[in-house]
């Protein structure tokens, strides 16, 4: 089975069952709710917390291969799955977080002039927009259907984990789903929250509660 994205090939996943799509733990950029993008904070204690929280939920998933974005965050996020399960975290270039430009490291408080007339500058229906110096999200979407089709070509079977952020994340659904990314914003993915994307027979996703069950009323499915 092809997998279709903006009408070209995203992968060639038929030997995959499943894929866990993780958004990394808390941040100190989060917690002071600035803007990250590619800069590299660490995670917090909670942030340390929600990894572990992570490990215990996968703990008796059958993983087959960790990939995470080179961003710290991710790799923390990762790690104690990577030890409980004995499996290496192969870093993927391709999974770091869009990147925002002049908008990186700014407040979202809105007593930062300069980000909020950025801010306010920002077209959401047009995927060619960018922050100056920053990516657009139809790079993004190019950026991560090369990581996803590297994924499929390395992995041979069973269930993958991706530890990566909130923006990387809604453009691999994108692609696994065939939506547009407009069509996933409602699907929320908080830090340090999975979701289970079932890939046969029906490509469908699913935010997954503490005991590792979908949530009721947190599903996506293929158009």
């Amino acid at each position: 089975m092809m997998w279709q994205g903006d009408g070209q090939a995203a992968a060639s996943a038929s030997a995959l069952r499943e894929l866990i799509v993780v958004r990394h733990g808390e941040t100190t950029f989060n917690r002071e709710n600035r803007v990250t993008g590619q800069l590299d904070p660490a995670l917090t204690d909670h942030g340390r917390a929600q990894a572990e929280a992570l490990c215990a939920l996968l703990a008796t998933f059958p993983l087959t291969a960790i990939y995470a974005s080179p961003l710290i965050r991710s790799v923390q996020t990762a790690c104690p799955t990577a030890v409980r399960h004995g499996l290496p975290v192969q870093i993927l270039d391709e999974l770091m977080e869009q990147h925002l430009g002049a908008l990186q490291g700014r407040s979202r408080s809105g007593a930062d002039p300069v980000s909020s007339t950025l801010s306010a500058s920002r077209r959401h229906d047009d995927p060619q927009f960018r922050f100056p110096g920053g990516e657009s999200a139809t790079d993004l979407r190019a950026r991560v259907r090369c990581g996803l089709a590297r994924i499929c070509a390395d992995i041979s079977a069973g269930i993958v984990l991706i530890v990566a952020h909130k923006r990387v994340n809604q453009a691999l659904l994108g692609l696994l789903l065939d939506s547009p990314v407009e069509g996933l914003r409602g699907l929320r993915m908080p830090n340090g929250s999975a979701c289970r994307v079932t890939l046969h027979p029906t490509p469908h996703a699913d935010l997954l509660g503490t005991r590792g069950q979908p949530e009721q009323g947190r599903r996506r499915q293929s158009r």
